[in-house]
């Protein structure tokens, strides 16, 4: 089914909110947007996206928009908007804001693929992403690794990482603008005095100008560069005025983001793989092992990676593997699902390449495991005989329709009729909400047999309505990061 076909309701599992949006020529969009000021359009642009902390579609007088919506808003708004202070008070109306986000989904539609512009329901906590890395980084990162990611960051940016982390929180409490006089706005925020120098280079790394911004690249500019300096001095300011249109996009770049940067400096090392790629394997492998081992008791046995078989010719089972009772888990854990070109370009060949390569190779595993179970290896005794076997794939970053649209489009090269794909901030919501009447294996049984084409988001959502995240796991490591941030020589 195609774009042109989708009408609001459920495909495969999925909920989309489809409504026709408005395909202007450039004329057309540069003679609306010239009306108004740049700073009032990205003002209200700004304050849309305040609604974003913890959803996923928002809707602005009957009109549902998403991430992308606003971001390519904003796009045009810098393009098109006028710079004229003459035009300071020209305010958009509430229906010019209506039209704003119409033509920027017109706009989306042409630029973004199936996955991207229908699966905008995506949409991860910003405390899980900032807790998460914190805990990666700081906790379980040993100091003896070559790539240290705390002084490598630090070294690359200019700042701290515990003050990224707390300048980015300070931004997206303040309502999503920053106007920098004396860098005021992390001081009243985060409650500390703050060195003028590491607020410069913070801007200066993940900012951009109007120009730079609008530049066309994959991914889009506004993702690596997630704060726009207007260069502009409103009329009774002093300071110019910075803009983050999407909480979502400096999250992701602070966390996720700066895992690729870092990722890049250990690129093409002559005889030798990526270190820094290669340590953080096995460390996000720690952090979901970690998981389990926090949510659950000492009834279920948790195993890292088995070696097995013949002296000569040693095998490895998968990263993970949890049993209840009759009941076990097979697990592998992957950094990567989709690479950028595919994401943000959205070509089918790529797609498959990319998931042939990684969900491809993390099936292998979990068959070559499953095989060996039935084989008398004496290293895997402990999870011999087990009744009931779940197959689960953990990836860091999340796939969109990973179970069904993505399923279905290799379904003719790999075999994923029995294999679950879970992303790690569905799976740290799924152990924190279990119940004592009701454990992770008994929750992955029903999602495979009631919603097997639903996202593990999706399932939560309708098979536990009610249910009340504790944040136990995730509280803990954001209140250290707030307790380092206060005790930080700034």
């Amino acid at each position: 089914m195609s774009l042109e076909e989708m009408k609001t309701g459920e495909y495969s599992g999925i909920e989309v909110i489809y409504q026709p949006p408005l395909y202007c020529s450039r004329k057309q969009i540069k003679k609306f947007f010239s009306q108004f000021s740049f700073l009032l359009v990205a003002r209200s642009i700004c304050a849309l996206a305040k609604n974003f902390s913890q959803k996923n579609i928002n809707t602005y007088d009957g009109f549902s928009y998403g991430n992308e919506t606003l971001c390519k808003a904003f796009y045009l708004a810098i393009k098109y908007a006028s710079n004229s202070v003459q035009k300071e008070n020209s305010a958009p109306s509430k229906n010019d804001i209506k039209i704003i986000l119409q033509i920027a989904a017109g706009e989306v539609d042409k630029a973004f693929n199936f996955i991207v512009s229908i699966n905008r329901q995506i949409c991860e906590s910003y405390t899980n992403q900032i807790a998460r890395t914190w805990c990666i980084f700081h906790e379980l990162w040993p100091l003896s690794y070559e790539a240290n990611p705390l002084k490598l960051i630090e070294n690359m940016v200019g700042v701290p990482y515990i003050l990224i982390l707390g300048f980015s929180w300070s931004i997206i409490q303040d309502g999503y603008t920053l106007e920098c006089k004396d860098y005021k706005g992390f001081k009243e925020k985060l409650g500390i005095k703050v060195n003028g120098k590491w607020c410069e280079n913070y801007l200066n790394y993940f900012s951009c100008s109007r120009n730079m911004w609008i530049s066309d690249n994959c991914p889009p500019t506004y993702i690596s560069k997630p704060i726009l300096d207007s260069g502009i001095i409103p009329t009774g300011k002093n300071s110019k005025v910075y803009f983050i249109p999407s909480a979502k996009n400096l999250i992701s770049r602070i966390t996720t983001g700066l895992f690729y940067d870092l990722a890049d400096q250990y690129n093409n090392k002559a005889g030798h793989g990526n270190t820094f790629k290669s340590q953080f394997g096995k460390i996000f492998e720690q952090y979901v092992k970690k998981l389990f081992e926090f949510h659950l008791n000492s009834s279920f046995f948790i195993s890292s990676e088995i070696e097995y078989g013949e002296k000569a010719k040693r095998k490895r089972t998968t990263d993970l593997l949890v049993r209840h009772k009759e009941s076990l888990i097979l697990i592998e854990i992957k950094q990567a699902s989709l690479y950028a070109k595919a994401l943000y370009e959205g070509n089918e060949e790529d797609i498959k390449k990319d998931l042939k390569r990684n969900i491809g190779e993390a099936v292998d595993e979990l068959i070559k495991t499953e095989n060996a179970l039935s084989e008398n290896n004496k290293e895997l005794k402990d999870f011999r005989g087990c009744s009931k076997i779940f197959k689960l794939i953990v990836l860091n970053n999340s796939l969109p329709l990973a179970n069904n649209f993505c399923k279905d489009l290799v379904k003719n090269e790999i075999d994923l009729s029995s294999t679950s794909i879970i992303n790690i901030y569905e799976l740290e919501t799924l152990l924190d909400i279990q119940q004592p009447t009701q454990n992770i294996f008994e929750m992955v049984e029903e999602k495979e047999k009631n919603y097997p084409n639903h996202s593990f988001k999706d399932f939560i959502a309708r098979a536990y309505p009610k249910a009340e995240k504790t944040g136990k796991f995730i509280n803990k490591y954001l209140n250290e990061v707030f307790s380092v941030i206060r005790n930080t020589n700034h």
